[in-house]
């Protein structure tokens, strides 16, 4: 019997595919910064060797280092070209061509831990497969022949090579790949018999079943019964013996039986029962059904959402006109609508279109969770009613829920045009924006509230609030922001703050995204141990916008001072509006405006309420805009391309 890991073993030899090698070539002429290091990545599952060639006319200490995902650099060592792993070095300093291990790693790195001139010329070659010359072994000027004898799979236990010849249950050609399975647990399928397969419990012994292996049949096959199949009926007119009154047996009833045992008598009258009337004790009396219930009538009420023809308590009725899909705050009452398209509009424009009434018909508003999401719900309607430049089509949509209600991506699309009316009626209507970032406004729009009075708990207002999730409930995260998960350091010269991270690229460097890192946009430091190192500074220049990142910072040089990583648990985070005017890309937006809001950015760092990045004619605000708790800023016109606008 062949053990399951051999079997395993023969899979895996059968399954293993060959990478494609993979090179890279790069210069090292710094000893830090751009220039600093030569990188190459690895498939962790295929690649098991990199070759490094190092040429040209240098001074300098290079070190080798390898990654896992998720990691950070680590140091590794190589072997010169014909050595063995004796002859293994954790630097190289002089040109040559070097061999060494990454199975299992996502990167291999070569930097200049020291540098003093000349330009050392890197080339890296991944490969798949073994490297013969790692393992030792003498002779040859130090290459190792894999071990067995022709035609046998290989084997490397311990760099010891050998070779075997799959035998027993499975073969497998060596030249093909081709495995072939004989038997199972030391059977030959061969020398069984023609029938079906029987396992034999507590020893796997594979064999033939016998009539002795099944149960014993104990019906009736004999007689009379040995002449019937499926299901048989007695020819029209057949007859047989009539039983005496009063038998009852499961033997056949003939007509004269039946009406024997009718009990045939007169009939005094008729008397009509609960839910009937009619009735009588002489003549053709008739009875009738009740079509009206009486008053007070009990029924059972069903669940919550049964949709059957079942009768509909007073109960149930109410609780499905409060419910709406698991939102018990509406305040308009409108009737559900039956059809939701675009075909079925009236004519006249713009479309008032009420979310408590779509709320009421579908389940967009409630994702899950346990909270209701009017983005969700405000999205599909503009999609449902063709509300887009495109169709020529001008929605009204009339956000009616109160209460505290949350948007998890942007209510509108960017091709959405109309209005979007935020109402509050007899209680505030709170609005957090949880697990997206800022809101993005489309051209040809208009996006309201109801005003304020300068709280945010009074019930006419109208509040679009940033979820922090270090004080409020967040479903879905918080709003988000760009930051730093890892060790930051700072130094600093004069009025310029120099900010690199230990590893990692977390802020966007594409020039049309409404949130990247640019000259101009807000970095706020926190947790820093230095206090006068906490504040939000304008960038001054991107160092490296690869990992790992760093920038400059314009500060205060009189209070700043430098901070090595950790530097306490600093975290840099980059100014993400709640509000934008436009989707990024470029380009420019015309005729959007917002009014009659209050904005909150709860205290979230990098916070800043409004900026028009793509507005041009028409756009801006209207009516008042009560704004609160931001920490970079209020409202920002900034198109200088910095937010994804025209530039």
């Amino acid at each position: 019997m062949i053990k399951r890991i051999s079997v395993l073993a023969l899979l895996c030899l059968v399954c293993a595919v060959q990478a494609a090698a993979q090179r890279v070539a790069s210069n090292i002429t710094s000893g830090s910064g751009a220039g600093n290091c030569a990188t190459v990545s690895v498939n962790p599952y295929v690649s098991s060797t990199i070759s490094i060639d190092v040429e040209g006319t240098w001074s300098a200490t290079l070190t080798p280092t390898v990654k896992v995902s998720g990691g950070i650099y680590a140091g590794t060592s190589v072997v010169p070209e014909g050595s063995t792993s004796a002859s293994s070095q954790t630097t190289i300093t002089g040109n040559g061509l070097f061999n060494s291990g990454v199975a299992g790693k996502d990167s291999f790195q070569i930097c200049a831990s020291s540098y003093s001139s000349g330009t050392a010329k890197i080339i890296l070659v991944v490969s798949a497969g073994l490297n013969a010359s790692l393992f030792g072994g003498g002779g040859g000027g130090g290459t190792n022949n894999p071990g067995g004898s022709a035609g046998q799979i290989q084997t490397n236990a311990g760099a010891v090579f050998g070779g075997f010849t799959a035998s027993g249950d499975a073969t497998i050609n060596t030249t093909t790949g081709t495995v072939t399975v004989k038997g199972a647990n030391g059977t030959l399928f061969s020398g069984l018999a023609t029938g079906i397969a029987k396992i034999t419990t507590g020893t796997g012994v594979f064999s033939t079943a016998v009539a002795g292996d099944f149960p014993t049949l104990n019906q009736n096959t004999t007689g009379t019964a040995s002449n019937l199949s499926g299901t048989p009926a007695l020819p029209n007119g057949t007859t047989g013996t009539t039983q005496t009154v009063g038998d009852n047996t499961t033997k056949l009833a003939t007509d004269a039986f039946v009406l024997a045992n009718s009990g045939v008598g007169t009939l005094t009258g008729v008397t009509a029962g609960t839910g009937l009337n009619g009735g009588g004790t002489s003549g053709n009396p008739t009875v009738n059904l009740n079509t009206a219930l009486p008053n007070g009538q009990t029924a059972t009420t069903q669940t919550l959402g049964d949709n059957t023809t079942k009768v509909a308590t007073d109960a149930f009725v109410l609780a499905n006109a409060t419910s709406a899909s698991g939102i018990t705050n509406q305040t308009q009452g409108q009737l559900p609508l039956p059809v939701l398209s675009a075909t079925t509009l009236p004519q006249s424009t713009p479309y008032a279109i009420f979310v408590s009434a779509y709320c009421q018909a579908t389940s967009s508003c409630n994702p899950g969770a346990g909270i209701t999401d009017e983005s969700h719900a405000i999205r599909a309607i503009a999609t449902a009613y063709g509300c887009t430049v495109s169709n020529g089509t001008s929605c009204n949509i009339i956000d009616d829920l109160t209460g505290v209600q949350y948007w998890t991506e942007d209510p509108l699309a960017s091709n959405f045009t109309g209005r979007l009316t935020i109402q509050s009626t007899g209680s505030s209507h709170q609005i957090m924006v949880d697990g997206t970032d800022t809101i993005n406004l489309p051209g040809s729009t208009t996006f309201e509230g109801m005003g304020g009075t300068g709280s945010d708990q009074t019930p006419e207002n109208v509040t679009i609030a940033m979820c922090n999730a270090l004080t409020d409930l967040c479903p879905s995260g918080g709003f988000q922001t760009q930051h730093t998960t890892t060790a930051v350091g700072v130094s600093v010269s004069g009025s310029v703050m120099t900010v690199t991270l230990a590893s990692g690229a977390p802020f966007t460097t594409t020039s049309t995204a409404v949130n990247h890192i640019d000259v101009g946009r807000w970095i706020c430091l926190s947790g820093a141990s230095t206090a006068a190192d906490n504040g939000c500074f304008m960038v001054g220049s991107i160092v490296s916008a690869t990992a790992p990142q760093s920038f400059t910072l314009n500060i205060d040089s009189a209070n700043q001072v430098t901070c090595a990583s950790p530097c306490g648990s600093l975290v840099a985070t980059l100014d993400t509006p709640l509000i934008n005017f436009g989707f990024g890309g470029g380009g420019g937006i015309f005729h959007t405006a917002i009014g009659n809001l209050i904005l909150d950015g709860h205290g979230v760092i990098g916070s800043e309420a409004i900026v028009n990045a793509q507005g041009e004619e028409g756009t801006g605000t209207f009516g008042t805009v009560q704004m609160y708790n931001f920490t970079t800023g209020c409202i920002r016109l900034e198109q200088s391309g910095i937010y994804g606008g025209n530039g």
